[in-house]
């Protein structure tokens, strides 16, 4: 895999480059979490949702949407219900997962499906997590991954969708035990490695591990170069799980933002390994035993984070020298602590560089190895080693640029998606099925529509136009290859929104795939990148 920088903390390294002085731009006009009240409710069409079962990983009957509250027929998925006991639904998420090792097995690693589920409460009482050792996913009878990829569980809503551990699980006593896994408990034993670049998904929904649960973590999670979470809340009932988000194992690059994590020992819980690189934007930490987020390795990099601590509980910590962080545009709360709201624990070679962070109650700061280094309640700039210049005289300042938010735009009713696949018709190429719908969404004269790709793979070879009144395109993560492209053809005020978006099927660094025609904003998630 390709040495690289993800690319959203591209843009936070962007606006730490060395220039000017910093600008001062309250915090307090970011709100930390965005979501209560904004995202609503995701629910997909008919045609998105698969309804018969390939057996070799193929497109089978319908879309690639699964909804795990009605699994399609021949998948041996089981239905989860809010109705239904612990133990049955754990069998039943356990058994989404079988379905998918068994497919990336069997068939190839470009398999891909969203794991839906519906509003609801479902009690679990294990690991969710497939069954037997780690999987070894096959391409062409190459291996291309030691566990599984494109892992994407996707809520209805993040207040109606609640996957509710059980009070009290023998599983959840000890040790580190996450509820959502995105690896085997064998791959982060043994520190592996999971190399293999993906689109990992969560979104919309509530993980809650319940009260009695020591070991219980919220969410374990892994994905290389393209991997996302949004409007999350995990939740530690009696404030006493371990972790929120524990990334154990690398590679991580991920965008995550607008979620709150309640309780728990950390919220965040970064160890030691290659390429763990997270980014998190609008997000909300409180209530934390040790500390908010604990960095032992791996570069974090947060903007917006809300911090309410009480006690003894820094806000940032980095354990190890391995470890960096970058913290910008943030809101740091201590109620009674003796700490500093940064704690920097390790020996020398740790990076961090915090700006325009507001501090309160706290004594100090910034404590690094054991003494005081900052103070005051606001933090301009502060980089804990001396800055390095490339000239001399140079500013060893940040430029401050400002970073515009990503925008959250309200899902469109069922009514104003519009599937390609009805517009295919005869002996049509995939090219002309796609022109043909994107046409028809031009010329309805409705608003705000979204048009999606329900099938695994469109084999385009030209340029495909998306009207202005087309606000969402959802590729559903299918491949479109390496040789069409898409455009925007007329200027609109409104964003357009890339979701799922997998423009070719092959290697890294072949040139894809937007070409912005019209004055546009373009916005990309849970896929690949564009250019």
């Amino acid at each position: 895999m390709n040495t690289r920088i993800p690319r959203i903390v591209s843009l936070l390294v962007a606006g730490s480059l060395l220039g000017a002085s910093s600008l001062r731009c309250l915090a307090t006009d970011l709100p930390g979490d965005r979501g209560a009240g904004i995202y609503n409710s995701l629910v997909y069409p008919a045609g998105a949702f698969l309804t018969s079962s390939g057996t070799d990983g193929s497109n089978g009957v319908g879309g690639r949407v699964i909804n795990l509250a009605k699994p399609p027929t021949g998948s041996g998925i089981l239905a989860i219900s809010s109705t239904a006991s612990a133990t049955a639904n754990t069998s039943a998420f356990v058994s989404a997962y079988n379905f998918l090792k068994n497919v990336y097995v069997s068939s190839t690693a470009t398999s891909s499906y969203i794991l839906y589920i519906p509003d609801g409460t479902y009690q679990v009482n294990g690991p969710l997590i497939y069954t037997g050792t780690n999987s070894v996913v096959m391409s062409g009878g190459n291996i291309v991954s030691t566990d599984l990829i494109n892992l994407r569980l996707v809520g209805q809503s993040r207040t109606g969708t609640v996957i509710q551990l059980a009070n009290n699980c023998p599983a959840f006593q000890t040790g580190t035990v996450p509820v959502i896994n995105f690896n085997n408990s064998n791959m982060i034993t043994t520190g592996s490695f999971n190399n293999c670049a993906t689109q990992n998904l969560c979104e919309n929904f509530t993980v809650n591990t319940g009260s009695g649960n020591p070991a219980a973590v919220g969410i374990q999670f892994q994905g290389a170069n393209f991997a996302r979470m949004a409007n999350v809340s995990i939740i530690s009932a009696d404030g006493q799980g371990l972790y929120g988000l524990w990334i154990p194992i690398g590679s991580l690059q991920a965008y995550l933002k607008d979620m709150t994590i309640s309780g728990f020992q950390n919220a965040v819980y970064s160890v030691t390994s290659l390429e763990n690189e997270a980014t998190f934007e609008h997000v909300t930490f409180e209530n934390q035993k040790t500390a908010a987020v604990s960095i032992e390795g791996g570069g974090v990099s947060i903007r917006d984070m809300v911090s309410n601590q009480s006690g003894n509980v820094a806000a940032v910590e980095v354990t190890l020298q391995c470890g960096s962080c970058v913290l910008m545009d943030s809101i740091l709360t201590g109620s009674g602590a003796s700490s500093s709201a940064v704690v920097l624990t390790g020996s020398a070679y740790q990076d961090f560089l915090a700006r325009n962070t507001t501090v309160a109650g706290y004594p100090t700061a910034v404590e690094k190895y054991g003494t005081a280094v900052l103070s005051g309640s606001f933090i301009s700039e502060y980089c804990a080693f001396p800055v390095t210049t490339l000239f001399t005289p140079q500013d060893a300042h940040t430029f401050a640029l400002p970073v515009q938010d990503t925008p959250i735009i309200a899902w469109s009713n069922t009514a104003s998606w519009i599937n390609v696949e009805d517009y295919r018709g005869g002996s049509k190429t995939d090219d002309q099925t796609v022109q043909a719908a994107l046409a028809a969404a031009g010329a309805s004269g409705s608003s705000n529509l979204v048009v999606y790709f329900p099938h695994l793979n469109y084999a385009l070879t030209q340029t495909e136009t998306i009207p202005a009144n087309v606000t969402r395109v959802d590729f559903m993560f299918c491949n479109t290859g390496d040789h069409g492209g898409f455009s925007v053809g007329a200027s609109s005020t409104n964003p357009l929104i890339l979701v799922g978006a997998c423009p070719k099927s092959g290697n890294f660094g072949k040139p894809y795939w937007m070409s912005a025609l019209a004055d546009r904003n373009i916005w990309a998630q849970s896929g690949r990148d564009l250019s």
